[in-house]
């Protein structure tokens, strides 16, 4: 025989005594887990500027408009207010030069916000929690409307110009833990 001939006879050999398998039915369980993230978000916030109807008359409460903020949550949450000033007042503001007037005028009465219609508070200087462990809204949302108020006097000045008074107003919305 040829050497190529004793190759293939030992290849046979091996093949016919290899036991042989049959097909079977095999099946192996696993299990798909998953959990929900707490998430809080923030549907609609308030528009830039927000302000009074109207000028602000001396000796006159008056009311803002509302500040809405919506937020869709599947936790609980907290609404926090800070303001850029630690007087918490509304100041002397130049719209073109988009700065506040160093020392600058201000409505000496302290502003005071409510939430939902609830008591009214004064604001203050450092951050407030205005709405705490608010629950779970679904889907649909929940708002939150915040007003705001304040009594001018006739020693407070008019300005002119490009100034009027402001205050910037920053919310922040987290979970409550």
């Amino acid at each position: 025989m040829s050497q190529r001939g004793f190759r293939i006879i030992p290849l046979i050999c091996i093949v016919a005594l290899c036991p042989r398998v049959y097909a079977s039915e095999l099946t192996a369980r696993t299990y798909l887990s998953a959990s929900i993230a707490g998430v809080v978000e923030v549907v609609e916030w308030p528009s830039e500027t927000v302000g009074f109807p109207g000028p602000l008359i001396p000796g006159q409460v008056s009311e803002s408009d509302p500040i809405i903020i919506k937020v869709r949550s599947n936790t609980k949450w907290n609404l926090t207010l800070s303001t850029d000033n630690e007087k918490a007042v509304l100041s002397a503001y130049d719209t073109v030069a988009r700065k506040y007037i160093t020392n600058g005028d201000y409505i000496n009465d302290t502003l005071q916000f409510r939430v939902n219609g609830l008591e009214w508070q004064e604001l203050k200087g450092t951050p407030q929690v205005i709405a705490q462990n608010m629950p779970n809204t679904g889907e649909a949302g929940l708002e939150t409307r915040i007003r705001f108020r304040v009594q001018p006097s006739f020693d407070d000045s008019l300005l002119g110009g490009t100034q009027e008074y402001r205050i910037g107003l920053q919310f922040t919305v987290s979970p409550s833990y």
